[in-house]
């Protein structure tokens, strides 16, 4: 196991410019998720040494490894096709990259059958790619990546050609491979449910930039920015057009005219303004606090009944009317139009037992404790 390091990596195209700084821990998993041509897999021939990077160092256990050939790297990849040579059986297509390194065949033969035995698969070296199952070619495509005994596997989007019953199976299978074999991996994706199943931790990577690094859980519920919650797609975003700091909280007022005060805990970018925010004589103000926009998660809210509103102290309060009213089968998904000018449009998740009627009003709340406030 390797800890890998890359600093200030970077390579220009024309139409993208990826700049990279990213840590993987000793036996860490970590995930690379974003949309396609945002750089993912570029990031990945950059750390193999199959792209020159134009600046930046990778390092492996304090080694930097950027100038060597790919070749004398110690990386191995598998690929999304696992790449897997149809006309050779499982177990020469295990040893096939081991020619060339100076071993006997019967020391090849002898380091395949290891490998066979530890991804579970020891009766299959005779066998025929092509009468395996995709569970069964990807653990032999691990078993030839980790022949040449690399530091760290990196894999490209492994899963995505299959379909989704099947891509949720092997990819519990991979990572319980991982986690028993123990290597460091580094794990590319445009997949989100499937990052945030396999990984310790997640980096969201917007074009050619990482824009967040954080465990599953703290990357889904407390964004740090506009751009991640997006991405992540399961939160409601509010235009912010007043955002006033006060010691210890944000007073914030919405395109739509609704008021709120949350804690300073609640912006998210909280540790570059803290210092400010926690003492009598803040320096900054409302001419120059980052505007934003208010954001909580689509099932936060609940509906209210006629009168209640009064009642919902502590809350965000919002009035307007249904436009869609979609059943999901775990939910309701309900599109609603928020009264005032130039009405915007949210979409909100509720229990799947409840009943709508397309164009009637509604009434719902959030507790103002499930807000965030998120800048750019």
């Amino acid at each position: 196991m390797v800890k890998l390091e890359i600093s200030k990596l970077t390579k220009r195209w024309p139409e993208l410019q990826l700049s990279v700084d990213l840590s993987i821990e000793k036996g860490e998993l970590l995930a690379v998720v974003g949309p396609s041509g945002c750089g993912k897999s570029t990031l990945l021939r950059l750390l193999a040494g199959l792209l020159a990077e134009d600046s930046g160092s990778i390092y492996m256990d304090g080694q930097e490894i950027s100038k060597l050939d790919a070749g004398k790297r110690r990386v191995g990849m598998v690929f999304q096709d696992y790449a897997l040579f149809p006309h050779l059986t499982v177990l020469r297509n295990i040893t096939y990259g081991l020619h060339g390194r100076h071993m006997k065949a019967e020391e090849r033969r002898k380091r395949a059958q290891e490998l066979l035995q530890l991804v579970g698969l020891p009766d299959f070296g005779p066998r025929s790619i092509l009468t395996l199952s995709g569970g069964e070619k990807q653990r032999v495509a691990l078993a030839r990546t980790m022949a040449a005994k690399p530091e760290i596997i990196l894999f490209d989007e492994p899963l995505s050609s299959l379909d989704s019953t099947l891509r949720k199976r092997l990819r519990q299978d991979l990572r319980e491979e991982q986690q028993r074999l123990g290597f460091t991996a580094l794990y590319v994706t445009h997949d989100l449910e499937e990052a945030l199943a396999i990984a310790d931790r997640v980096a969201i990577m917007q074009n050619g930039h990482i824009i967040q690094v954080a465990e599953p859980r703290m990357i889904w519920e407390q964004p740090n920015s506009i751009a991640a919650a997006r991405f992540l797609g399961h939160m409601v975003l509010m235009p912010v057009c007043e955002a006033t700091p006060k010691p210890g909280i944000i007073k914030l007022k919405t395109d739509m005219g609704h008021s709120v005060q949350l804690s300073a805990k609640q912006y998210t970018q909280i540790a570059e303004v803290e210092p400010a925010l926690h003492t009598g004589h803040s320096a900054l103000s409302a001419h120059d606090f980052p505007l934003g926009a208010l954001a909580f998660e689509r099932n936060a809210a609940r509906l209210l009944k006629e009168g209640q509103e009064t009642a919902a102290t502590d809350c965000l309060i919002l009035r307007g009317s249904c436009q869609q009213a979609r059943y999901l089968g775990e939910y309701l998904e309900m599109v609603l139009e928020l009264e005032g000018q130039n009405p915007p449009t949210i979409t909100l998740r509720l229990p799947r037992e409840t009943m709508l009627q397309r164009g009637r009003s509604y009434v719902v709340a959030i507790d103002l404790t499930q807000l965030l406030y998120l800048t750019a």
